[in-house]
């Protein structure tokens, strides 16, 4: 008997039709199979997502910024830096017997080459002209010189006055004989000596000599 001569009591009998049925079935299961996506390991065509990881770095950025935030109120602002330059002052050196001035024209004050415009007993007189004279706290001093060459000296120093013409002129110095003192003037002062000793000293602050 042929194959088909055996087929056909089944056909008959409606046993083709179910196992076709069957096959069909079959067919679709297993596209249905190829077709599910697969959730395991890679190449699913799927990306999984970890919760856990996200939530770890959002708070490991809020950490972060948190202590970015607390350092800048932390830290203060520094103050600007002010440079202050101090410079020494520098005292001026003082000169012994304050102002002196020489030549004509170039006086101390209230004085002219006759004397001081104010008068006093220490002044030069008719036909003397002021070789020297000096002031300050003791009182005045001035040497005048007549025409002949003769030299006086005059002060009212020490709550006294004097006056000679015994008087010896050395360069910028003048020594007069006051026996039994001697008084010698410079530029800068007066002092009297006695007895090889020194009796009295009086400062000028201002002198002039010709």
């Amino acid at each position: 008997m042929s194959y088909r001569s055996r087929l056909r009591p089944l056909i008959a009998a409606g046993f083709v039709p179910l196992v076709a049925a069957s096959l069909a079935l079959s067919g679709c299961s297993n596209a249905k199979d190829e077709a599910a996506p697969s959730f395991k390991g890679q190449g699913s065509g799927m990306t999984t997502v970890d919760n856990a990881d996200k939530e770890e770095k959002s708070g490991e950025e809020t950490t972060a910024a948190q202590e970015t935030a607390t350092k800048d109120e932390e830290t203060p602002e520094e103050p600007p830096v002010v440079t202050v330059t101090q410079t020494e002052k520098q005292e001026l050196p003082s000169s012994s017997g304050g102002g002196q001035k020489s030549g004509v024209g170039n006086y101390i004050s209230n004085f002219n080459e006759y004397g001081w415009l104010d008068g006093g007993y220490a002044d030069c007189q008719r036909f003397e002209r002021a070789l020297f004279a000096g002031s300050g706290p003791d009182g005045r001093v001035i040497i005048c010189e007549t025409g002949g060459g003769v030299k006086f000296y005059r002060s009212s120093m020490f709550d006294g006055q004097f006056q000679t013409d015994d008087v010896t002129q050395d360069g910028n110095n003048y020594y007069v004989n006051a026996d039994p003192s001697i008084i010698v003037v410079t530029p800068s002062g007066v002092s009297v000596r006695e007895g090889g000793g020194l009796a009295a000293t009086g400062e000028f602050t201002e002198s002039w000599q010709r």
